[in-house]
């Protein structure tokens, strides 16, 4: 869900090399790493709420 609301393997063009770590993701696509962490982490946190 995180990763497709930054439009990020989403469809088969665009798809994630399960070898690639986040910032090589990050940086194929123009995303701020931190802003994409910061958002799974949010995930976590309203998990255990």
């Amino acid at each position: 869900l995180v990763f497709s609301s930054y439009h990020l393997g989403g469809c088969s063009h665009c798809s994630i090399n399960e070898l690639e770590t986040i910032e090589q993701v990050c940086m194929g696509y123009g995303v701020e790493v931190d802003v994409l962490v910061e958002s799974l982490n949010n995930l976590l946190e309203d998990s255990e709420d």
